[in-house]
């Protein structure tokens, strides 16, 4: 697939519910699919990075230390990631294979979103927000579009049945997508213990 944009997302997200109109720039136009698609696109779009763990947004970070003392239960406390959406699991220093490191989010004295963890100077491997539609993969691309004409389809269609069509295509498609990710990272990881969140 070549690269796409906001507009080529919108006229994908169009084409699934049937429509006929086609936007010439997301961005200035003031049509009314413009105008549904600038509306549900970001929202959109986080939610797909949100619902599952891509490698193109994928991050990992050594955490800095929170101001705030931990409660109790937790040994310490670290300032939440700026460019994380979504954060995935502490990386254990033994290694791949092991169970899970616990950790919690909470909000700080201060006002700010902190994690609370046991594990001493912890990385944090997290989903950032991204935007930039060139690192979108095409299969990631087409699962946007399908949410995006989900959250499109009542104001454009009134059609109960084509949300509901555009949502199960999301579903597949995205899954699709993660099916085919964990085959390109699992080669070459003979005994690790596969803890991808994709496969359900």
């Amino acid at each position: 697939m070549a690269a796409v944009d906001k507009t080529n997302i919108a006229n994908l997200a169009l084409s699934h519910l049937r429509e006929k109109g086609f936007i010439e720039n997301v961005e200035t136009s003031n049509q009314a699919e413009a105008k549904n698609a600038n509306l549900w696109y970001d929202p959109s779009r986080r939610q797909v990075l949100v619902d599952f763990d891509l490698g193109f947004a994928r991050k990992r970070q050594t955490l800095t230390a929170h101001g705030d003392d931990p409660p109790a239960e937790w040994a310490f406390r670290y300032q939440y990631p700026a460019s994380s959406i979504q954060p995935r699991h502490i990386e254990d220093p033994l290694g791949r294979g092991r169970p899970p490191i616990p950790f919690d989010l909470e909000q700080s004295d201060d006002g700010t979103q902190s994690i609370l963890t046991n594990e001493e100077d912890a990385i944090l491997v997290f989903t950032r927000d991204v935007t930039n539609t060139l690192f979108f993969t095409p299969h990631f691309v087409l699962g946007f579009s399908y949410l995006l004409a989900h959250y499109m389809a009542g104001a454009l269609t009134g059609k109960k049945s084509i949300q509901d069509d555009t949502l199960a295509k999301y579903n597949l498609m995205i899954n699709t997508a993660g099916a085919n990710e964990a085959n390109a990272t699992s080669k070459g990881t003979e005994g690790w213990t596969d803890t991808n969140p994709w496969k359900r």
